[in-house]
């Protein structure tokens, strides 16, 4: 079975096989994989994927669910002028109607799952 470097280049390994390798190994840990100026990481517990998290504005929680059609530009700005210190953004369009915890949660893993795609298309 091919092994896989720590670190460096992934242009000679198929990424979806390192993701299987990951699960199959139950990987604890985290995965970057970076391009320029963005970062992608995926966070690994007992080989599933826990959750990821990406720089790149597309990867974004919000856009995704503006995308989606689960929220809307204008409700995103009020809920962002309400944002105080101690209440998440998050919080602030549940707590004002904009979306349910289970969209939040339903678009959180869209996001992930965008975020893994976009990794498979990685060729760099």
């Amino acid at each position: 079975m091919q092994e896989f470097p720590l670190q460096g280049p992934i242009a000679a390994v198929f990424f979806p096989r390192l993701v299987a390798r990951l699960h199959s190994q139950a990987f604890e840990g985290t995965l970057r994989v970076s391009l320029r100026t963005t970062l992608k990481v995926l966070y690994f517990r007992r080989g599933e994927i826990a959750s990821a998290a990406s720089n790149d504005e597309a990867d974004r929680l919000h856009n995704i669910l503006i995308l989606d059609g689960r929220l809307t530009q204008p409700q995103l700005d009020m809920a962002r002028s309400r944002v105080l210190p101690d209440r998440s953004l998050a919080k602030a369009l549940i707590e004002m109607g904009f979306l349910t915890p289970t969209e939040l949660v339903q678009g959180a893993r869209r996001q992930v799952s965008r975020i893994l795609a976009t990794c498979f298309d990685l060729q760099d």
